[in-house]
C-alpha cells in the first residue's frame, strides 16, 4: 500500500479535507501463487511483456515473494467522509477509476480510460472531459501528472508560485494512512490514528 498507492490515499486527502481517522483493510496473494501460473504459450508471453526490474525474478508465480496482489481498504476521514478503496495487480482489462458522492452531486472518471464527469444532483452533466485525444507520450507519464508536477515545481522554484498543490507533510500524512492500512490488512484490526496524529500536530509542521 505504501510502496504503489500513497499517492491514491493523497488524492483522497485533498479530495476530503482531512485525514483518515480509522481504518480497516483485508488483502493477500490470491492470484500470483503457482497453481495459477500460465498454462499456454500465449499467456505465459503476456505475463511477460514487461522486463523484471530491481533484481526480481521474471517468474511472478514461482516466486518466494510475499507482495499482495488484491487489497480492500475503508477509511472514516476526521471530516465524516468515508472512502471504500479496492486496488488489484491481476487486472486483465486495466483501469484506474474513482467515484466520489457528495451532498450535491458527483464526480466520476478514469485516469487509464481518459475520462472525468460532474454531475448535479437533479441529473444536470456539469462537466464532462474526454482526455483520450491529448498529447498520447506526456500523458503516458503517470497519465500526465509528471509533467504537471515538473512545471510546478519549476514555477515554485522561479518564485511564481508561492506554494505546491502538495507539501512535505500531506506526503507524510499520505504515507502514515497507508501504513495504517497494511498494519489493519496485518492485524485483522481496525486502526485509530487519533494518537498518531495528534503526536504529529505536536511537531507543530503546519504553519
Amino acid at each position: 500500500m505504501l510502496e504503489k498507492c500513497c499517492h491514491d490515499i493523497d488524492l483522497y486527502n485533498m479530495v476530503t479535507g482531512s485525514r483518515p481517522r480509522r481504518v480497516a483493510s483485508f488483502g493477500g496473494r490470491k492470484s500470483y501463487l503457482p497453481e495459477n501460473a500460465p498454462t499456454s504459450n500465449a499467456e505465459n508471453e503476456i505475463m511477460h511483456v514487461k522486463p523484471s526490474i530491481w533484481e526480481q525474478v521474471d517468474d511472478a508465480f514461482h516466486s518466494d515473494g510475499d507482495i499482495i496482489d488484491y487489497q480492500t481498504s475503508i477509511l472514516s476521514y476526521e471530516t465524516g467522509a468515508s472512502l471504500a478503496f479496492h486496488t488489484n495487480l491481476n487486472v486483465p482489462d486495466e483501469h484506474r477509476r474513482f467515484c466520489i458522492m457528495g451532498t450535491h452531486g458527483m464526480a466520476e472518471g478514469d485516469f487509464v480510460r481518459g475520462y472525468l464527469r460532474i454531475t448535479a444532483r437533479d441529473g444536470t452533466r456539469l462537466h464532462d472531459w474526454d482526455y483520450t485525444k491529448g498529447d498520447h507520450p506526456a500523458t503516458g507519464n503517470h497519465y500526465g501528472a509528471d509533467n504537471m508536477m515538473v512545471a510546478e515545481i519549476a514555477s515554485f522554484l522561479r518564485g511564481e508560485i508561492s506554494s505546491l498543490p502538495v507539501g512535505i507533510v500531506d506526503a507524510m500524512e499520505a504515507g502514515i494512512a497507508a501504513l495504517a492500512l497494511d498494519e489493519a490488512r496485518i492485524s485483522g484490526q481496525m486502526v485509530d490514528l487519533a494518537e498518531t496524529w495528534a503526536r504529529l500536530d505536536a511537531y507543530g509542521l503546519r504553519k
